[in-house]
């Protein structure tokens, strides 16, 4: 027997619980840095997210 649905839904990719750009690991976020040090004058750093686990950029001084 084969599986029907009854109505045509659409299904949402799974979103990570934070909107700012992941990086897998520290060294990644650190490439992006050196990659956007002539871009942006602000100074840049690195973090780990308690909500996705995953790394981010901020411009807070730790």
């Amino acid at each position: 027997m084969k599986y029907k649905l009854t109505k045509t839904e659409k299904i949402n990719p799974i979103e990570p619980p934070c909107k700012k750009t992941i990086y897998i690991t520290q060294a990644e976020a650190l490439e992006a840095i050196e990659h956007m040090k002539g871009i942006h004058r602000i100074e840049l750093s690195t973090y780990q997210c308690s909500l996705c686990g995953y790394w981010h950029l901020t411009s807070k001084k730790k």
